[in-house]
């Protein structure tokens, strides 16, 4: 059984929508990229959230299982701990729009051809697309992958970013984000997963699902998503919310014909609780 009702929620002209000063248009007029979104929230409200989201940490991780946070490099998911931060940046390129199979494969195929990454980095970008032609979008990947890596020592005077453990969390985005295909989730997922350091990741599935529960109400804005979790998420929770709330979005919170029947939080979710009051509108009306 499906959810009670297919349908998409309405947003308003104004939800999702970011409020900006004068000089944050003044730089968005200009064509400045901005990669994020300052949000405050007071502490009435953080209480409130981080009891909303200790159950929904429960309730998930009865319905999946409670995730094991992994201390040895694996190269069996994009997104999990790699040996260096190097490493984990372009084992995360390739996982970008495409499935963690395809990357996977795509990464173990590079580092089977180059057994280093100045091997990468000095190689073509046609061997490198080679090497990862199965991973999806390869000609784009293999240049952003050699450009990262020529950037970083060209930079720093050799192929590794491992100074970044000695830096602030803001220090550390600072310097990511200034390097070309590395953008917030890429960024957040490697020092999550790679560094250790809380930082909560917004994919598709995540930012999808916050939207639903009501966490957020950021439309098509995943950056707002990710920058309100961050606030929101305690600490100590985000590594198990942030695997949890994927493994939700993939398995019973689609994007498409969600399976509320099959959910545990519908009692927590404004999806379903819209969804509810049209199926009972739409039923009242059909009495007539």
């Amino acid at each position: 059984m499906q959810s009670p009702i297919s349908h998409r929620r309405k947003h308003t002209k104004s939800e999702g929508k970011e409020e900006v000063s004068p000089n944050v248009l003044e730089e968005k007029k200009k064509g400045k990229k901005r990669k994020y979104i300052k949000v405050e929230f007071d502490e009435d409200h953080r209480s409130l959230m981080k009891g909303k989201i200790e159950k929904s940490l429960a309730l998930l991780g009865s319905m999946y299982g409670m995730p094991q946070k992994l201390t040895e490099p694996t190269d069996v998911n994009p997104c999990n701990k790699k040996k260096t931060i190097c490493e984990a940046v372009v084992s995360l390129m390739l996982s970008q729009n495409t499935s963690d199979r395809n990357s996977s494969r795509a990464w173990a195929s590079l580092r089977k051809k180059f057994s280093t990454l100045d091997e990468i980095r000095t190689a073509s970008v046609e061997s490198i697309e080679e090497a990862i032609k199965h991973g999806g979008l390869a000609k784009r990947k293999s240049k952003m992958i050699k450009d990262f890596l020529s950037d970083v020592h060209s930079k720093y005077g050799e192929t590794s970013l491992e100074f970044l453990y000695t830096k602030t969390t803001e220090e550390i985005k600072e310097t990511l984000l200034a390097f070309k295909g590395v953008g917030p989730k890429t960024c957040a997922c490697m020092m999550l997963f790679t560094m250790d350091r809380p930082e909560f990741a917004v994919d598709t599935h995540v930012h999808r699902v916050a939207n639903r529960l009501g966490w957020v109400e950021t439309g098509s804005n995943r950056e707002k998503t990710f920058e309100i979790m961050n606030k929101l998420v305690p600490d100590e929770l985000k590594h198990d919310m942030h695997v949890l709330m994927i493994r939700h979005g993939r398995r019973t919170c689609n994007a498409q014909n969600p399976k509320c029947s099959q959910c545990k939080l519908t009692n927590e979710c404004s999806y379903f609780s819209a969804s509810k009051e049209v199926k009972e509108e739409m039923d009242s009306d059909s009495d007539f």
